[in-house]
């Protein structure tokens, strides 16, 4: 699917280059382009790729942040000894939430890639909670809520203040000359910086998570990082597993680097960089295999 979608895309690109700037919309293009040069079948088939890669990216999404809600906020703090058939009805409603609030968003933008902008935005800084909790046993659960909803709130005034206030508009425009850097570029900067201070903050004058629950989670998936020192003796292998995922990295963005070979580039080096792929993929499967069963 990634190679026959990623065909369509490089296609659209060079019609493209045919029209005058401006005469097309953008984001409409791609499908133009699948609808007009593609037959029936490859048609069909990139149609699906489309809604496939939106359906799965939309429920895991609105799943997460439903439960998120429901099982972080709700049940751990405001409601905490219900049925599961409460929860469960909760979270559904959750998920309905979810998907009014997104709505909103998505009517009042004319361009996804206005929308794909914004939720960069909102996600600046928060990566590193989520990357954190699995490593390091001070990251708790307001951590990771004031890391989200501080990178949402510091959008919307950073946009505010951009929009309506020519002092504040100066500065950025200031900064931008300074720094060389567009205006988005040097948003998602400061924003990091931001909300990266106010989840360190919010992390040192809360309580951390229980200890026993923090074992427990220790015991269960052995995963290495920096735990206290009265925590269950586990085979964490830690500087293997970092070296996993750098090595996993360089391993998901090959394909993207030999079919661009293959379509713009060198062929001979295209098919080199097929071979690197499969032997790390299969160099990469076996050491994942090898350390889960350590």
């Amino acid at each position: 699917m990634f190679l026959l979608v990623s065909v369509v895309w490089d296609c659209g690109i060079l019609e493209y280059n045919n029209y005058a700037p401006g005469s097309v919309d953008t984001e409409a293009f791609y499908l133009e382009v699948a609808l007009k040069y593609l037959p029936d079948g490859f048609r069909s088939l990139v149609i699906i790729a489309i809604l496939f890669s939106l359906i799965t990216t939309l429920e895991s999404i609105i799943n997460w942040g439903a439960g998120l809600l429901t099982v972080d906020i709700v049940e751990t703090y405001l409601y905490k000894n219900g049925e599961d058939s409460h929860y469960r009805y909760l979270s559904l409603a959750m998920m309905l939430l979810v998907v009014i609030i997104s709505l909103g968003f998505a009517f009042n933008n004319d361009k996804i890639f206005t929308l794909q902008k914004f939720i960069f935005s909102i996600s600046a800084g928060v990566a590193p909670v989520f990357l954190l909790r699995w490593f390091w046993w001070r990251v708790n659960a307001w951590t990771q809520i004031s890391a989200m909803i501080s990178s949402l709130v510091y959008t919307l005034i950073f946009d505010h203040l951009y929009a309506t206030h020519s002092d504040f508009q100066g500065v950025i425009d200031a900064l931008c000359h300074i720094t060389l850097l567009n205006q988005y570029p040097l948003k998602l900067i400061i924003l990091t910086g931001l909300v990266v201070a106010t989840w360190l903050t919010v992390m040192y004058v809360t309580s951390p998570d229980d200890q026993e629950q923090l074992k427990m989670f220790v015991q269960k998936t052995g995963t290495g990082g920096f735990w206290p020192k009265n925590f269950p003796e586990t085979n964490y292998q830690f500087p293997k597993r970092i070296g996993l995922c750098a090595l996993f990295a360089v391993t998901y963005i090959l394909p993207y680097l030999f079919a661009w070979q293959f379509k713009f580039g060198d062929i001979r080096l295209g098919w080199v960089l097929v071979i690197n792929f499969l032997t790390l993929t299969t160099y990469v499967y076996r050491l994942m295999s090898k350390l889960l069963s350590q």
